[in-house]
């Protein structure tokens, strides 16, 4: 088969034609509610109105999280950026991040067991043990003498 014959036979087979939005029953007003509903997601619809999206506080309120996962998780975030400012600082030692190293292996053993107490669902779990994870292989590396 030749290419102008693959192109006849695009022309001739027949489409049906859409119809108009206005055929189909739709006004302005169906079509606008629409097109706000897909750009603005983080409202929920209720029967009351609509509640306005709910603020990061209140989200972690509002899950199983307490304060003291929330330090937990902080204190772990912090050394992990004072090691990273230690290391690519040339004016600190390897000797003086020694503790800071071993403050990363007890962080994530504490990151490790928040995460096994946190419910599947929760908000930080995921963040637990990645921020875990990664305090005990920069742990890991430094006892290893990678940065040596």
């Amino acid at each position: 088969m030749k290419i102008e014959d693959l192109l006849a036979l695009g022309q001739t087979i027949s489409r049906p034609e859409p119809q108009s939005r206005a055929e189909q029953g739709e006004n302005f007003a169906d079509i606008l509610q629409a097109a706000q509903e897909k750009t603005n997601p983080s409202t929920v619809a209720t029967s009351s109105g609509i509640l306005p999206p709910a603020a990061p506080l209140e989200i972690i309120s509002n899950s199983s999280v307490s304060a003291d996962s929330l330090k937990v998780l902080e204190d772990g975030l912090s050394r992990l950026e004072a090691y990273q400012q230690g290391l690519s600082s040339g004016e600190v030692s390897l000797k003086s991040l020694a503790p800071l190293a071993t403050a990363l292996e007890q962080d994530s053993r504490r990151l490790q067991d928040l995460a096994a107490q946190l419910p599947p669902d929760s908000p930080l779990k995921s963040v637990a043990e990645e921020v875990g994870a990664l305090s005990w292989v920069e742990s890991f590396k430094f006892q290893r003498g990678d940065y040596v």
